[in-house]
């Protein structure tokens, strides 16, 4: 039974992450990839130029922030 959106909500929640970070998450685990800094950079923008031009790390999910490396 595919998991409604209440399913993922508390999934999420329970992850201590955003909703939209689980659905990353998963839709990286659907092509082969690990969880990683570098493929959910990839994945949020897949366009080069399409990073922000101010880097925030508070752009990406805490689990994969790094503030002492800075921007991609």
């Amino acid at each position: 039974m595919k998991p409604t959106l209440d399913d993922d909500l508390a999934e999420a929640k329970a992850a201590g992450m955003d909703v939209a970070h689980l659905w990353a998450k998963r839709d990286l685990a659907k092509l082969g990839k690990a969880w990683t800094r570098e493929n959910y950079i990839s994945y949020a923008w897949p366009v080069e130029g399409d990073l922000p031009d101010e880097w925030d790390e508070d752009e990406i999910p805490p689990d994969l922030q790094d503030w002492e490396k800075g921007g991609p």
